[in-house]
């Protein structure tokens, strides 16, 4: 992005999860909104089978299960294609500098 609509993470906020408008004209940027956006733009890039399954799982709530049975697929494709669209998406958006919550140990 250009001047006219940079968010990025504040240097020292690195972990902290803030994202700071760097724009000179701040009013009507909502940070929340970028985030959305480019989640959005990385759930567009995805290959067909695993935004189906993302929309499926995520967006419609579905079992992995269900998600197999609706798509045709078996559970263990639904789940391969859930983990690499899961990487590929926060990959994109780390590169978008929107911060990524730690995913807790198992």
């Amino acid at each position: 992005m250009n001047s006219e609509g940079d968010a990025r993470l504040a240097a020292g906020d690195r972990g902290k999860g803030r994202i700071v408008d760097t724009r000179e004209d701040t009013q009507g940027f909502d940070p929340q909104e970028a985030d959305a956006e480019a989640a959005a733009v990385a759930l567009a890039s995805l290959g067909r089978e695993q935004r189906q399954v993302i929309m499926c799982t995520f967006y419609g709530h579905l079992s992995v299960e269900d998600t197999a049975a609706r798509l045709g697929i078996s559970v263990h494709d639904v789940k391969r294609h859930a983990s690499a669209a899961l990487t590929e998406i926060r990959r994109m958006l780390r590169q978008r500098g929107v911060p990524i919550p730690r995913q807790p140990a198992a």
